[in-house]
């Protein structure tokens, strides 16, 4: 009865409003809705990493098997096991390839069945594309066995709607297992933000994703990129631990000489394993870059005739900091930073903390692929500041005259395949390098090396905020939104 009057009450009197659902339970759901009702069914359940999920037409069940790659072929094999003993069969009766379907394979950052926390059996879950003005529709399914969840819409505005906003005994109860509940806002706000679960520290297993609301009298196509710090530990296991304490109780406990320092700081008491981009990424021994996992990751197709791309960047993880940077170290635009417009400032990149979105605008002036990085913030291990290489994720935009739309094209890589490295920083007195939103006040002191000399920190409260009209001057043709 609620939902029936809260969409009500955003519509007045007039023809009857357009309502979308985007997708039914189960379905991938990352289409962008441009109704004034946009509806999601989402199922929240728990599988593991590593594994393909998919209709075996021998009986017509959904099942899940386990796979592995191999390094010489960049294969993708289904592991047997005590369920399965073969791979699924399609349609017509032959076996299914799984390099058909990457898509549906959860691999991660390519190392063995973690247990991960899903949306519609993706991880993460699906972004939300809608205009400003919209009623969202979201019913929550609860499938996991024994945990509870909320989802927080991080960043929305809830005007006389605080009981949607998702954290658990603040605004709601939290929808136990087996059970169902629908979330409704209206986007009021237009921005890139995100939603996540909102109870204990769930958020390191999934249930996160990107929101995308856009004015719809200003439109540019964009790449919606969820960055994460990845664990192998499950939560639970790293909880009992004890991360923060001098000595560990588990095996999730991070040794002080492995703690990562940055700047003469350490970053955190946790040790993590890999940055993933969209749920994909490559595990690599910071000790030995060779040794690597085999995974699956993302290259991005625009059309050649867009003039402009838009990258939405959030920051999903959990602990980390994560820098942002091009590869040929040109400078970028940003454009928008948690979902307020700004005055256009370039920089060489871009220090993004938990929880924060940036937007960065990028004209299509590059031939071919252009790779962007995603690092982890530190510099060293340990007190004695241990040389280490840092983990990486990299994001390649192909121009392509093959594609009319933006799509993510799925490729499978192994430690056979090779690694583009970014070029140096050149930093200089006519060219500065540019730092946006670095947590120290000025470049240290104790730089004793100069090696930041010609570098400029650049605060987030040092920009100009633009004006957006509001929602209420946002209109559906023949529907209008209060």
């Amino acid at each position: 009865m609620r939902i029936f009057f809260f969409v009500f009450g955003l519509l007045k009197a007039g023809p009857a409003p357009k309502r979308h659902v985007v997708c039914n339970y189960g379905e991938f759901c990352d289409d962008a809705c441009e109704s004034t009702i946009c509806e999601y069914n989402w199922i929240i359940a728990e599988r593991h990493s590593t594994t393909w999920r998919t209709v075996d037409h021998a009986d017509g069940r959904v099942k899940e098997y386990a796979v592995d790659i191999d390094e010489k072929l960049a294969k993708v094999n289904v592991r047997t096991n005590r369920f399965y003993s073969k791979a699924p069969k399609g349609a017509d009766g032959k076996l299914k390839r799984p390099e058909d379907e990457l898509r549906n394979i959860q691999m991660l950052d390519g190392r063995e069945e973690r247990r991960i926390i899903t949306i519609n059996n993706h991880f993460p879950g699906p972004v939300i594309r809608v205009r400003k003005g919209a009623a969202v529709i979201v019913n929550v399914r609860n499938e996991m066995p024994i945990q509870a969840a909320t989802v927080h819409w991080h960043g929305i505005l809830m005007t006389n709607n605080f009981w949607m906003d998702g954290a658990a005994f603040i605004n709601q109860c939290p929808i136990l297992p087996h059970q169902k509940f629908t979330y409704s806002w209206k986007a009021e706000n237009a921005g890139t933000f995100w939603y996540h679960t909102h109870l204990a520290n769930q958020r390191m297993d999934g249930i996160f994703g990107g929101i995308i609301i856009h004015d719809p009298h200003a439109y540019t196509p964009g790449i919606p990129l969820v960055l994460f710090d990845w664990f192998q530990t499950n939560s639970l296991d790293i909880v009992t631990s004890n991360p923060f304490g001098k000595s560990g109780t588990g095996m999730a406990h991070c040794n002080h000489a492995e703690e990562s320092f940055t700047k003469g700081v350490k970053v955190s008491s946790l040790c993590m394993d890999s940055i993933l981009v969209n749920g994909h990424g490559q595990w690599r021994n910071p000790q030995n870059y060779s040794e690597a996992s085999s995974s699956i990751l993302e290259t991005y197709e625009v059309p050649e005739t867009e003039p402009l791309i838009l990258v939405h960047v959030i920051h999903g993880g959990f602990e980390f900091p994560i820098k942002f940077y091009r590869h040929d170290r040109q400078k970028f635009t940003v454009v928008e930073t948690d979902g307020g417009e700004l005055e256009e400032v370039q920089v060489d990149d871009i220090v993004i903390g938990i929880g924060e979105t940036y937007v960065i605008c990028l004209p299509a002036t590059w031939s071919g692929d252009l790779y962007l990085r995603a690092e982890l913030m530190v510099e060293c291990k340990g007190y004695q500041c241990k040389a280490v290489e840092v983990p990486f994720a990299d994001i390649v935009i192909r121009r392509s005259s093959a594609t009319e739309v933006i799509r993510p094209h799925h490729r499978v890589v192994t430690p056979l395949t090779e690694v583009k490295r970014p070029l140096d920083e050149i930093c200089t007195d006519l060219r500065p390098c540019v730092t946006l939103n670095c947590p120290w006040g000025r470049y240290p002191r104790l730089d004793k090396a100069n090696k930041y000399k010609y570098h400029t920190c650049k605060t987030i409260d040092s920009l100009r905020r633009t004006r957006r009209p509001s929602a209420s001057h946002v209109e559906e043709p023949g529907n209008e939104l209060t």
